[in-house]
């Protein structure tokens, strides 16, 4: 019995020593993490603080960059528009000469071409009027042929019925026509007065 007490007292003895031993290791694993939490934490601040200085660093250097490059953007656009103005003022100068020339040239060449048409048109109209002076003429002289001939015939019908009756005969006229004289020796036919009036014409004709 007594040694079943002995080792039972052993036995509580190692389990409170082990239970005393745990408790210290638990204890100074919380002292380690607590320890490590709190550095982490620091590092944590550290770095966060860090990390925000260079990150307002670099915000600040590059909005300063930004500037710089805007301002750099507004002369480079300041110079191109001042070249570009210059440049369209140089072009609208040479195409404004460019039209002042063409327009002289082109008024030149329509005086040119108003001077040749009226010439032109001139020495067409002077044709037409010698065209229509020959037509007025030729015109009149067909119409005095033909009140001739028509008076002539006129004349003849109306001597007709003498002829017939044999009381006068037929006369040539100056102009060329017949005109009814006095009574002849000799008779002549109808068919010889009308015959000889035809010759009388058609020498007329081709004279």
């Amino acid at each position: 019995m007594g040694n079943l007490s002995d080792q039972m007292e052993a036995l509580v003895e190692g389990i409170l020593t082990s239970t005393c031993e745990r408790k210290s290791v638990v204890a100074d694993i919380k002292r380690g993490t607590g320890k490590m939490l709190s550095e982490f934490s620091g590092e944590r601040r550290t770095s966060a603080t860090r990390v925000k200085s260079e990150l307002s660093a670099d915000c600040r250097a590059r909005a300063a960059e930004v500037r710089r490059m805007c301002q750099g953007f507004r002369k480079d656009q300041n110079r191109l528009a001042r070249k570009q103005w210059g440049e369209l003022v140089a072009g609208r100068r040479t195409r404004s000469r460019a039209v002042a020339l063409l327009m002289d040239d082109f008024k030149m060449s329509r005086g040119e071409m108003a001077q040749e048409l009226t010439a032109s048109l001139r020495k067409f109209a002077q044709r037409v009027q010698s065209q229509m002076s020959s037509l007025r003429g030729g015109y009149r002289a067909s119409f005095r042929e033909i009140r001739e001939d028509v008076q002539t015939a006129h004349q003849i019908w109306n001597d007709l019925p003498l002829v017939q009756a044999g009381v006068v005969a037929p006369m040539a006229t100056p102009s060329g026509g017949f005109e009814m004289g006095a009574a002849e020796e000799e008779k002549m036919t109808v068919s010889e007065t009308v015959r000889r009036f035809g010759t009388k014409r058609g020498k007329s004709k081709k004279h």
